[in-house]
C-alpha cells in the first residue's frame, strides 16, 4: 500500500515538473514554441482525482520550475548587488508562481462538481489569470503563454482582436484537445471529435494568417527611421563623463545622415544626465539637432519640483527639433516594480522611505503621442524599457493616434541572459495587436524593426555598437484590440467565475444534502 501511495507521488511530481520545463523552454530565444501545446497536458493528468490542496501544491511546484527557468536571469542583474538580485529573483519567482497554484485550485474545484466542465473552462481560466497578472503596480506579463509563439505569425494574426491574452487562451485550448485525444487514444477509442476540433483549432487562425498577412509591403511613401545602438557599458556609462556618451552616439549618427532619416532614435538614458537643467549638454544636443535638420529622439533622466518644493525624478525620452528651443519629453508610466520605484506609495507613503537599492522614479502621468512634419507628418509613441510588454499601455498611445510604436530600452543590466531576446520578440505581439510598425532601439541590443504584421525587417546582434535605418510604410487604420481593449479578456473572466460560481453552489447543495441525509 505504501509502494502504490509512493509511486503515484512519485509519478505526480514527475508530471508537474515536465509541465514546468516543457513551458520554459517553449520560450524565446528558443524558437520551439510548439512545446507550449503540450506543456500542460502533464498537469491535466496529475489534477485527474486530486485534493485541492494537493491540486495547489503541484500546481505551484510546476510554477516554480516554469517561472525559475524563464526568469533566472533576474539574478544576473548587474544594477544591484548580487545579494539583491538574487534575493528579488526569488521572491519574483515565489510570487508569480501563486498564479499556477491559483489556477490548479480553481480547476479541482471546477472539475469535483462539473467533471468535463473543468477543461472547458481552463482556457478561460488560464487567460483570466495572465490578464490580471499584467494589471497594477505589480503587473508583469512577461511569461503569458501567448509570448511563446512570436515566431509562429501565421498564427497570431487573430491577436488584433483579443490581444495577446487570445493567443494564450488559443494555447490552452490546444493542450485541452490533445489532452483529450490522447485519452481517448489510452482508452483503445479514435476521439473523432476531439481530432476534428483540434485540426479546426490549428486551421482557422493559420488561414485567417495566411490571408491577412501580405506577401509584401506596401509601396506607399513611408518615413524613415534611424536606430542608434551605441553598445555601451551601463557602468561606464554613469561612471564616465556624459560626454563620453554623447560622442558616441554623436559620431554614430552622423554617419547615416546621408540616408536622410525622418527620426532619428536614441535607446533608453543614452543621455545619461539631467540635460534640461545641464545648459552645455542641452546646447550640445541642441546644436547638434540644428545642424542635422533631422529630430532626436533620446532616452534621459529628468526631474521636477512640486509645489511644495519635493522634487520627483522620472525615467523620461526627450524629442529635440531643429531649430525649436522647446523640449517635448515623455516619463516612464509603467515602472520595474522594486527596481525603478517601490509599489502601493500612493496608499502607503512611507515605502517611498525603503531603500532596496532601487532608482526611485516617479511614475509619469502623460500619454503623449509625439507629433512630427516633414517630408511627410506622422506621429509616434514611445515606451520606454519593459512597458512594451503590457499590451493594454502600448494600444492606449495607438487609440491616441499614434502611427507609429517606438520602444527605448537598456537591457545591458542582464548581459548575455535571455532576457534581452525574450524583451525584443514580445514586440512582435504590440505589432500585431495594433497594426503598427514598431522601431526598437536597444543600448546594446536587440535592436529592430517590425512590420505591422509582426515580420521583423532589420535585427541586431546583442552587443554590437552599430546602426539600422528602415523606411517604415504608415498606417492608420486602428484594430478591434486598439479600439476596445481587453474585451476578449474581460469575457473571459466573466465565464470564468460564472464556472466557479456554478461550482461552488453545487458544492454548498451537496452539503446541505448530505446533512439533511444524515
Amino acid at each position: 500500500m505504501d509502494l502504490s501511495i509512493n509511486t503515484a507521488k512519485h509519478k505526480a511530481l514527475l508530471l508537474s515538473l515536465l509541465t514546468g520545463f516543457l513551458l520554459a523552454l517553449a520560450f524565446p530565444p528558443f524558437k520551439t514554441g510548439f512545446l507550449a501545446y503540450l506543456g500542460l497536458i502533464p498537469l491535466f493528468f496529475l489534477l485527474e482525482g486530486k485534493s485541492p490542496a494537493e491540486s495547489f501544491g503541484f500546481c505551484y511546484l510546476s510554477g516554480l520550475v516554469f517561472n525559475g527557468c524563464t526568469l533566472f536571469w533576474i539574478a544576473f542583474n548587474r544594477g544591484a548587488t548580487p545579494i539583491l538580485a538574487i534575493i528579488s529573483m526569488v521572491i519574483g519567482v515565489l510570487y508569480l508562481s501563486l498564479y499556477f497554484g491559483i489556477f490548479g485550485l480553481l480547476f479541482q474545484l471546477v472539475q469535483r462538481y462539473l467533471k468535463w466542465g473543468s477543461y472547458v473552462m481552463a482556457p478561460f481560466l488560464w487567460g483570466t489569470l495572465e490578464y490580471q497578472k499584467s494589471i497594477g503596480e505589480l503587473g508583469f506579463p512577461w511569461q503569458d503563454l501567448g509570448n511563446t509563439q512570436t515566431f509562429y505569425l501565421n498564427f497570431i494574426q487573430f491577436a488584433e482582436f483579443t490581444g495577446v491574452f487570445g493567443i494564450s487562451f488559443w494555447v490552452v485550448l490546444i493542450n485541452v484537445l490533445l489532452f483529450w485525444v490522447f485519452k481517448g487514444l489510452l482508452k483503445g477509442k479514435v476521439p473523432w471529435i476531439s481530432l476534428t476540433s483540434l485540426a479546426l483549432a490549428f486551421a482557422f487562425p493559420y488561414g485567417y494568417g495566411k490571408a491577412v498577412i501580405p506577401s509584401q509591403n506596401p509601396n506607399d511613401p513611408g518615413i524613415r527611421v534611424a536606430l542608434i545602438q551605441g553598445n555601451i557599458d551601463p557602468e561606464d556609462k554613469w561612471s564616465l563623463p556624459v560626454r563620453y556618451s554623447l560622442e558616441i552616439y554623436r559620431q554614430d549618427t552622423e554617419k547615416i545622415l546621408s540616408q536622410k532619416p525622418d527620426l532619428i532614435i536614441w535607446p533608453e538614458t543614452a543621455v545619461p544626465h539631467y540635460i534640461r537643467y545641464k545648459k552645455k549638454y542641452y546646447e550640445y544636443l541642441r546644436a547638434l539637432v540644428d545642424s542635422m535638420e533631422v529630430p532626436l529622439f533620446t532616452g534621459t533622466p529628468d526631474y521636477r519640483f512640486l509645489s511644495g518644493g519635493e522634487r520627483r525624478v522620472y525615467n523620461s525620452a526627450f524629442l529635440f527639433k531643429p531649430r525649436n528651443p522647446n523640449i517635448e519629453e515623455y516619463s516612464k508610466i509603467q515602472l520595474v516594480p522594486f527596481g525603478e520605484r517601490v509599489p502601493f506609495q500612493r496608499y502607503f507613503p512611507f515605502l517611498g522611505r525603503l531603500n532596496f537599492g532601487q532608482a526611485e522614479f516617479a511614475p509619469g502621468e502623460d500619454w503623449r503621442v509625439f507629433q512630427l512634419s516633414g517630408s511627410q507628418a506622422f506621429s509616434f509613441s514611445a515606451s520606454i524599457c519593459f512597458e512594451f510588454i503590457f499590451p493594454d499601455l502600448v494600444r492606449r498611445f495607438v487609440k491616441e493616434g499614434a502611427d507609429l510604436l517606438v520602444n527605448i530600452t537598456n537591457d545591458a543590466w542582464f548581459g548575455r541572459t535571455p532576457e534581452a531576446e525574450q524583451h525584443a520578440r514580445f514586440a512582435v505581439l504590440r505589432a500585431v495587436e495594433n497594426r503598427r510598425p514598431v522601431a526598437r532601439c536597444a543600448n546594446t541590443g536587440v535592436s529592430l524593426f517590425i512590420d505591422p504584421y509582426g515580420r521583423v525587417q532589420f535585427q541586431t546582434a546583442l552587443f554590437e555598437r552599430t546602426t539600422i535605418v528602415n523606411e517604415i510604410p504608415l498606417v492608420s487604420a486602428k484594430t478591434f484590440y486598439t479600439s476596445h481593449g481587453n474585451l476578449f479578456a474581460r469575457l473571459m473572466m466573466v465565464i470564468s467565475v460564472l464556472f466557479v460560481l456554478v461550482s461552488f453552489i453545487l458544492k454548498v447543495r451537496n452539503a446541505d444534502r448530505n446533512q439533511f441525509l444524515s
